[in-house]
């Protein structure tokens, strides 16, 4: 990907200690990414030479983070959202997820939607992970149902919305991810993020 190697680096070293975001943000934008190290990686200037883009990604992101962070230069603009996995990760390992996850997942994404007022608001489903290989098909599943149940909460809402699923492309059967998309098990690799670049392109 065409990327410095020196800003690479020295992102991911700020991302990590959990500054909001590492991206070049201009004066006048028009379209925004927010998200975990998924977007923090994503080389969305390579991918969207034609966009003016502010990104706000951070490795090890939770929906409840995004509460934190400035993204006031968001507000009103058309927005694509990538978040979940992180949550979904911690939570599911061993045993399906409960209604009280999903109870607080959606009010931080109810929040972080009112305070946005994109126009529209693009939801992208959270992708299916096996990180180093070692997490079990349970977490997919339950991330295909909180794909679901994202795909539900934006449809009550009323809001000008979007829903990209990604979800399904990035996967084999019986909810093995597809290993030649993914760099790491967790990361798309550069034909991942060219597919999810397609994908999300028809979009915006």
């Amino acid at each position: 990907m065409c990327m410095n190697i020196k800003k690479l680096i020295r992102c991911l070293w700020i991302a990590c200690l959990g500054m909001t975001a590492c991206g070049e943000v201009g004066d006048s934008s028009e379209i925004c990414f927010i998200g975990d190290s998924i977007t923090f990686l994503w080389d969305l200037e390579y991918y969207f030479p034609d966009k003016n883009i502010i990104k706000h990604g951070v490795c090890g992101a939770r929906i409840e983070n995004i509460e934190k962070w400035n993204i006031d230069d968001c507000v009103g603009k058309k927005t694509i959202v990538l978040i979940g996995t992180n949550n979904v990760a911690s939570n599911a390992d061993k045993k399906p997820l409960e209604e009280s996850f999903y109870a607080y997942f959606f009010k931080y994404y109810g929040k972080l939607i009112r305070r946005l007022e994109a126009t529209p608001f693009i939801a992208v489903s959270v992708l299916p992970r096996n990180e180093d290989g070692k997490q079990p098909v349970l977490v997919n599943e339950q991330i295909e149902i909180l794909n679901n149940r994202i795909k539900e909460f934006l449809d009550t809402l009323g809001v000008d919305h979007e829903y990209v699923d990604a979800y399904p492309l990035f996967l084999r059967a019986d909810y093995e991810i597809r290993q030649d998309l993914f760099s790491d098990g967790l990361h798309p690799s550069q034909e991942g993020y060219e597919l999810l670049s397609q994908i999300v392109g028809g979009k915006i």
